[in-house]
């Protein structure tokens, strides 16, 4: 956990540089599938919410790396694998409060809540 290095594929130049994410403390999906994306396998997936005008990765910079992302309160062992048709059926959405929710309840690692700036309430995230 944590020291494992991983390809992500994202389609996300529009909005970040490398600068941008590289170092950072990113949330992503670990146990999808692994992927070719545009000829290139892909061993995950980068969260980012988008409210259509907006998009932004969700961040956990209090967290470490390897530090698991939950759902609060939500006690349920993650599937080793899981094809990305299941996890579209996940509904992950940005709450008033900023926060990311599932279900009503809120996204977090060990140290944090996970917090969005800059999109709006009610916004999809995958």
């Amino acid at each position: 956990c944590g020291v494992e290095k991983r390809q992500i594929v994202a389609g996300l130049r529009k909005n970040y540089s490398p600068g941008d994410l590289i170092g950072k403390n990113v949330c992503f999906v670990a146990n999808l599938k692994q992927v070719k994306l545009r000829g290139v396998l892909s061993e995950g997936m980068i969260l980012a919410a988008d409210d259509t005008k907006n998009v932004s990765v969700l961040f956990a910079p209090k967290s470490a790396p390897g530090d698991n992302v939950m759902v609060d309160g939500l006690n349920s062992k993650p599937v080793k694998v899981m094809e990305f048709k299941e996890f579209e059926k996940i509904n992950f959405f940005v709450t008033k409060r900023k926060t990311v929710a599932y279900k009503g309840k809120e996204l977090k690692t060990d140290k944090e809540l996970i917090v969005i700036k800059n999109i709006c309430a009610d916004a999809k995230v995958c």
